[in-house]
């Protein structure tokens, strides 16, 4: 079976991400977390998600924090969700208190699709 950063439009984001390794070790943490919490994605979710987390570790990066969201707007998100996001964020590092929100509906949205 082939490898979810090995599907031709994954590769290609993250060949593309100003920091390759970084968006590849982060997605693979992430798929990781996701199957042992049973959240499968689509291939466009997956898609989605890759150019998220790259958009991420280069904000990480460069020193460039996310403007803040209301915080309201996420009340409906679960805590499996929220959570994993959480130690998606504090994995990456150096990250804006919204971004596990943001980060949130790609996880919230796969679970619902299950």
């Amino acid at each position: 079976m082939q490898n979810k950063w090995d599907i031709p439009e994954i590769s290609k984001i993250i060949k593309e991400s100003k920091y390759p390794k970084g968006t590849l070790d982060i997605l693979k943490y992430t798929l990781g977390e996701m199957h042992k919490r049973g959240i499968i994605l689509t291939e466009l979710q997956l898609t989605v998600l890759t150019n998220h987390l790259a958009e991420m570790v280069m904000r990480s990066r460069d020193n460039n924090p996310l403007d803040p969201v209301d915080e309201a707007l996420f009340n409906g998100v679960s805590d499996k969700s929220l959570d994993l996001a959480k130690n998606i964020t504090e994995r990456i590092g150096n990250l804006a208190p919204s971004e596990p929100l943001v980060l949130s509906i790609h996880f919230e949205n796969a679970i619902e699709n299950n």
